[in-house]
């Protein structure tokens, strides 16, 4: 038992294809290669210009940085000029006594160039949006970037008031002078004092200055992540950082290179660090963590990484492609044996020009001639075999010609007067005298065959009186239709002598035809004794002694005719429920062939 079940398992392996196992392996071949091609070309790339990558990090730290020391130095260069323009300078000493106020405004403007390049930047946003300059008596005059309403005037110069009371109350509880940084929601204040020849105070000049544009020139190195940068100005007042939460230590900040970049620690990461001073207190830091060293690396040699999956590509599909065609003959050969197992044994293999696939060829096509030509021969010594086992099992229903006897006392019945007898002996004669056994046919129409199985059910029914009586009920287009000789009448025996004899009481015999799922259905239903079990009745059925009730070897030769003239889909089924009778029903073809008389 043991054994089956690992013979079992072993049948039930699962199979890889050929085709498929040289397939991938080809695939898995070229993959490697090339992963390891492309692993040496990065390591090579890497070692010979990953020195490099740095330099290139470096640059563009500076170069970020520069790009913001270059709108600081508009502020500066601002201040420069206003403090060596004699007019402005005579304008804050002595107010507008010696100038008229639109002259005066005129100068400053030209002076301040708001609109200037380096102002805007290469982007064209402008750094300082408005600038204004007070006198020591709080006359101002002013420039704006964008041309503003009336309204928006008088509120820009109520918060600039402000920022001038607040800058000139620091600045009183200071000594010396210095610049003031206040920053508001979207806006940055510069308030620088305007000092002469003798170094005294004239007055002050405002920048307000647009954190947003701060934002735009260090945009470049929010691309990196965990990247940071931040704008400071005197005692490490913050005016503006990146977006992140990355917190840098003071004393990292302390150390971070003022002329060249530098690499130091920050929360575990190695960062590549540069800190500037630009002009007016103010200095700005930046870091990118160094690991972004060999994504520069990646971005310069895209264009070799395409080339390699192109490359790689290509060779896969290639790979393919030769596969398939070497593979081919095996796919049809596999296809040739599911037709041979399918019973189709006249296929035959093309000739291959391969040596090998052509001896295979040569091989399984004289081998599928020599099977065709042994199952051809089997299958006609089954026939006949099939013949002889008909021709035996009908002969078990002769009645060895008991009609010539049969004859003799219905002869005699009559001279005796006796009609009834005479003609019920009549009546048995002809079913045994009929062409049912005639030697040179096997099938007769389903109507003869009724007349044969009424024939029977007369004769019973004269022998049992009122315990028998029967019904016959047929679709008419069906009686024309051939069935084996003797099935309904050996059915209808077997229903009155094992059903309806053993019963106590009256029986009945119904036969049904009639057509169901496009076959030709009969069905002979008794009330009788029923066999001993209820449900359906396996077949064949099993010899039993004749006193049993169920002596039923007919109900086994009439399947056995069945299957052998129609096929094993054939054949009949059989019903019972015990002490209430049984339901044979036998299922033929439609078949219209007429054989031979």
């Amino acid at each position: 038992m043991n054994y089956g079940r690992v013979k079992m398992r072993r049948n039930d392996k699962k199979r890889h294809s050929l085709r498929m196992r040289m397939l991938g392996m080809n695939i898995s071949i070229t993959m490697i290669s090339f992963i390891l091609y492309g692993f040496l070309f990065v390591m090579s790339i890497n070692f010979l210009i990953g020195k490099y990558i740095n330099n290139d990090l470096d640059f563009f730290l500076t170069e970020v940085s520069n790009n913001l020391e270059i709108r600081v130095e508009y502020v500066k260069d601002t201040i420069s000029k206003i403090r060596s323009s004699q007019d402005v300078m005579s304008y804050l000493e002595n107010g507008t006594d010696t100038f008229e106020k639109e002259q005066i405004t005129e100068q400053f403007m030209e002076l301040v160039n708001i609109n200037s390049s380096q102002n805007k930047g290469k982007d064209g946003e402008p750094t300082v949006e408005k600038v204004y300059l007070f006198t020591q008596n709080g006359e101002v005059i002013s420039d704006f970037y964008y041309a503003l309403l009336s309204s928006e005037i008088d509120e820009a110069n109520r918060v600039i008031q402000n920022v001038r009371s607040v800058y000139r109350e620091t600045r009183n509880n200071k000594k010396g002078f210095s610049n003031y940084y206040y920053k508001s929601d979207n806006c940055l204040y510069l308030a620088c004092p305007v000092l002469d020849e003798q170094m005294e105070e004239q007055g002050e000049v405002i920048f307000e200055i647009n954190l947003e544009s701060l934002k735009n020139i260090m945009k470049d190195v929010d691309y990196y992540e965990n990247a940071f940068w931040m704008i400071r100005a005197e005692d490490s007042v913050i005016i503006q950082k990146s977006a992140g939460d990355i917190e840098v230590p003071n004393e990292v900040l302390k150390n971070m290179g003022h002329s060249e970049p530098v690499t130091a620690s920050i929360g575990g990461k190695e960062y590549r660090l540069y800190n500037q001073d630009l002009c007016l207190g103010v200095s700005v830091s930046l870091g990118i963590p160094e690991d972004y060293a060999i994504r520069i690396l990646y971005d310069s040699i895209d264009i070799y990484v395409i080339g390699i999956l192109t490359i790689l590509a290509a060779g896969l599909i290639s790979f393919g492609i030769f596969t398939y065609k070497m593979t081919r003959p095996i796919e049809e050969v596999r296809e040739k044996l599911k037709q041979v197992q399918g019973g189709d044994f006249e296929t035959k293999l093309p000739d291959y020009d391969n040596k090998e696939f052509h001896e295979i060829s040569k091989g399984f096509n004289q081998m599928t001639t020599e099977i065709n030509y042994l199952i051809n021969e089997v299958y006609q010594k089954q026939i006949l075999e099939k013949e002889m086992e008909l021709k035996f099992l009908q002969s078990q229903m002769n009645p060895h010609f008991m009609f010539n006897v049969l004859n003799a006392i219905s002869l005699q019945a009559k001279i005796d007067g006796n009609e009834q007898i005479s003609r019920h002996i009549s009546t048995f004669s002809q079913l045994i005298q009929s062409r049912i056994y005639r030697s040179d046919t096997e099938k007769v129409k389903i109507k003869q065959e009724l007349e044969y199985a009424k024939y029977y059910l007369e004769i019973q029914k004269f022998r049992y009186g009122e315990r028998l009586s029967y019904s016959i009920d047929a679709e008419e287009r069906l009686l024309e239709y051939y069935i084996p000789k003797l099935c309904i009448q050996m059915v209808a025996e077997n229903a009155v002598v094992h059903g309806i004899e053993p019963k106590m009481g009256a029986g009945n015999v119904q036969i049904q035809i009639f057509e169901d799922s496009g076959n030709i259905m009969i069905k002979v239903i008794d009330n009788g004794v029923g066999f001993n079990t209820t449900g359906e009745v396996n077949l064949p059925l099993k010899e039993e002694p004749v006193s049993q009730h169920h002596n039923r070897v007919g109900l086994n030769n009439v399947n056995n005719i069945i299957k052998l003239m129609f096929g094993k889909e054939f054949g009949i089924t059989i019903f019972s429920e015990e002490g209430n009778g049984t339901a044979v029903t036998i299922c033929i073809p439609f078949d219209r062939k007429e054989e031979k008389e």
